[in-house]
């Protein structure tokens, strides 16, 4: 785990691992209706949070000790991309810059990590949200997936 200050805030990147899916499972029912449908109408949080526990890199924004932010990262097939899960917000912190503090802890870490590229899946009704990857870059690739080319400098 590496754990870091950003202003007010802590941060925790976590690599994949079983010890924390209770803590992912907690964070996911805070945020469950934030999304336009319900994430738990979709798939069963437990078994969600055990699986990003297990297989993802898990990032937590924190206030106080408290879990205010939080996404988790794939790197599929070991390929040069990485897939964003879950990028979530708490209602109450919403609009305070936490959701670009946390995009920018995932573009520094596909840019450490040489990754060329960031996808994700978002719900196209969800204006804001869309809104929100289309300004950081992310273009749409289908009805569901956006992605991000990250530019790499070489020396």
């Amino acid at each position: 785990m590496n754990s870091f200050n950003i202003g007010k805030y802590s941060a925790e990147i976590i690599k994949p691992s079983s010890t924390m899916p209770k803590r992912i499972e907690n964070f996911l029912k805070k945020i469950d209706k934030n999304f336009y449908e319900p994430l738990s109408t979709r798939v069963n949080l437990k078994d969600y949070s055990e699986k990003l526990a297990e297989k993802a890199t898990n990032i937590f924004l924190m206030l106080s000790l408290n879990d205010v932010a939080h996404t988790a990262i794939y790197n599929l097939d070991n390929q040069s991309k990485i897939f964003v899960s879950n990028f979530g917000v708490v209602s109450r912190h919403q609009g305070e810059g936490i959701g670009n503090l946390l995009y920018k802890l995932v573009q520094n870490y596909a840019t450490d990590c040489k990754f060329l590229s960031i996808e994700l899946e978002a719900d196209y009704r969800d204006a804001n949200l869309i809104k929100f990857y289309k300004k950081r870059g992310f273009k749409k690739m289908s009805d569901y997936l956006l992605k991000r080319n990250l530019l790499l400098k070489t020396l």
